[in-house]
């Protein structure tokens, strides 16, 4: 129990400026899905939820309305489909239970710009404006911009490394953990093709480190 303790008083140290900022919502899945909320007196609760990677809320959904999750200090653990996570003050971290140890995720998603999509589908560095008529209100109208976003992380992980929580945020973090396996590691993430950015990759290589 101190161990967690402590592991969490040390995260609480890096995230305690971005507790509050509100920012975009950005949604961990596509859609709400299926979850089950385990409060720490055991009750259970079933709902549609989704997380917000950006906010750090979890949210659900109350007759169509979206809604955040409140008295996450009574909450215990939450599930979502076949993802686990454990609430840390107002934000939650997402549990992976791996071969050789747990590893945290704190989510990050990040909307990277593209370019513009042209008329007929291409995608331009040039910002292309188009005007919707059906938003003509005596003779206002609606600008709309083209603007192609894709969606990538910028995931911390944490793990423990001598009974001390470690966070990587990417390979290069990574290889100064585990300076006497730099080689090995390379070798590996060149020879299974991985990314760091992928998250189900970042977990292999997390694996392999802890090995």
């Amino acid at each position: 129990m101190k161990k967690i303790i402590f592991f969490f008083s040390v995260i609480t140290l890096f995230l305690a400026p971005q507790l509050h900022a509100q920012k975009k919502r950005m949604m961990l899945f596509d859609e709400y899905l299926n979850g089950i909320v385990l409060m720490k007196n055991k009750a259970k609760t079933s709902a549609k939820l989704n997380y917000d990677t950006a906010n750090k809320k979890m949210m659900y959904l109350q007759d169509n309305d979206e809604m955040i999750l409140l008295n996450y200090n009574q909450v215990d653990t939450v599930y979502i489909a076949d993802k686990r996570f454990i609430p840390l003050h107002t934000m939650y971290l997402e549990v992976v239970h791996t071969k050789n140890n747990e590893i945290f995720i704190d989510w990050v998603l990040k909307d990277r710009y593209r370019g513009n999509r042209g008329a007929y589908g291409q995608i331009t560095q040039n910002k292309v404006e188009t005007i919707n008529t059906a938003h003509w209100t005596n003779n206002e109208y609606k600008i709309q911009t083209a603007e192609v976003l894709e969606r990538e992380n910028a995931n911390v992980y944490w793990i423990y490394m001598d009974d001390k929580p470690v966070r990587c945020r990417n390979e290069k973090d990574l290889l100064k953990c585990f300076p006497n396996k730099k080689e090995e590691i390379k070798a590996f993430v060149k020879n299974e093709k991985l990314n760091f950015k992928n998250p189900a990759d970042a977990i292999r290589i997390i694996d392999f480190c802890l090995q």
